[in-house]
């Protein structure tokens, strides 16, 4: 690492959580009470869905077919999403 250099920089909103997708082309991310897709190179956000809990998410991750995502917040619940139509 004492080499690498920053790739992306994801400002402006908190990032409590974030896992990559299995191609690793992007990088699931909960905030607050919000979930985002967020494209690695361009830093495009391509799917969000907002008010995903009612508290703060602590967990994220993405099923190895990258098809599905599951969340879990300090509401008390875990969710399932569907990637696509997040």
């Amino acid at each position: 690492l004492a080499t690498s250099r920053t790739r992306q920089r994801f400002e402006n909103r908190p990032v409590n959580v974030l896992c990559f997708t299995p191609d690793g082309h992007r990088v699931a991310i909960g905030d607050e009470k919000d979930i985002r897709v967020v494209d690695v190179v361009s830093g495009a956000v391509s799917r969000e869905r907002k008010g995903a809990h009612d508290m703060r998410i602590f967990d994220i991750a993405v099923a190895p077919d990258g098809r599905q995502l599951a969340t879990a917040a300090f509401d008390g619940t875990a969710r399932l999403w569907d990637a696509e139509t997040l």
